[in-house]
C-alpha cells in the first residue's frame, strides 16, 4: 500500500513538473513579442585559424586573410518588465535565451587603411550557431537580410565573419562593421589594427 501511494505521489509529481501553462519559448511572433533588445555591437575577439585550432591575434599582429575570423557580439537590454519564468529546473537544462528581434537592414564591413575606408563586404561570409560554417556571403539583398535576421532570433551572441576572397589591400588595416535595422537604428563598431597578408 506506501508502495502504490509513493508511485502515485511520484508520478504526479513528474506530471506537474512536466506541465508547463506557458507558450513555446522559441516561437517569437512578432517585433513586440521579444524580451530583449539589441543595443550595440561589438568586436570580441580576433582569430587565426590553422590546423584545426584557432589563436587569438593580438593588436599589430600579423595574418593571412584566408585564416583571419572577426568575430563579432551584441549588447543586448531587457525590454520586457515581467519576470522570466520557465520550467526547466527540473531537468537540469538551460532555460531557453531571451527572445530577441533584430531585422537586419544592412551589414557593412569596410577596410581601413591610412585613414581610407573601402567597402569590402562582398569579401566576407558569415556564420552562427544557427548558420553553421561556411555560413553565407554577405549580399545586399533581402534574402541575406532575411536569413541574417532569423539566424539572429535567439542568438544575440553575433557573427563570425571571414574572408572568401582576397582583397586588393593588405597590410596595417582595420575593420569597420555597420550593421543597420529595419527600424533604422545603425550600430558601428571598429577593430584594433592588424597586419594582413
Amino acid at each position: 500500500m506506501k508502495r502504490n501511494l509513493f508511485l502515485i505521489i511520484g508520478i504526479m509529481g513528474l506530471v506537474l513538473l512536466e506541465y508547463g501553462c506557458q507558450k513555446d519559448p522559441t516561437t517569437l511572433q512578432t517585433c513586440e513579442d521579444r524580451d530583449a533588445k539589441i543595443t550595440n555591437i561589438c568586436i570580441s575577439n580576433m582569430f587565426e585559424r590553422g590546423g584545426g585550432v584557432y589563436s587569438v591575434i593580438d593588436p599589430g599582429n600579423s595574418v593571412t586573410f584566408e585564416s583571419f575570423i572577426l568575430q563579432t557580439g551584441f549588447n543586448i537590454r531587457y525590454v520586457t518588465s515581467g519576470e522570466h519564468k520557465s520550467n526547466f529546473g527540473a531537468y537540469a537544462l538551460m532555460a531557453p535565451i531571451a527572445k530577441t528581434c533584430f531585422q537586419v537592414k544592412n551589414l557593412k564591413i569596410e577596410m581601413e587603411q591610412r585613414g581610407v575606408l573601402k567597402d569590402i563586404s562582398s569579401l566576407f561570409s558569415c556564420y552562427n550557431n544557427k548558420l553553421e560554417y561556411p555560413g553565407v556571403r554577405i549580399k545586399n539583398n533581402s534574402a541575406f537580410h532575411n536569413q541574417i535576421s532569423e539566424s539572429l532570433a535567439y542568438t544575440p551572441l553575433g557573427l563570425s565573419l571571414y574572408m572568401h576572397s582576397k582583397p586588393e589591400l593588405w597590410g596595417s588595416v582595420r575593420w569597420k562593421i555597420t550593421v543597420e535595422n529595419i527600424e533604422g537604428e545603425s550600430f558601428v563598431t571598429f577593430s584594433d589594427k592588424i597586419y594582413l597578408k
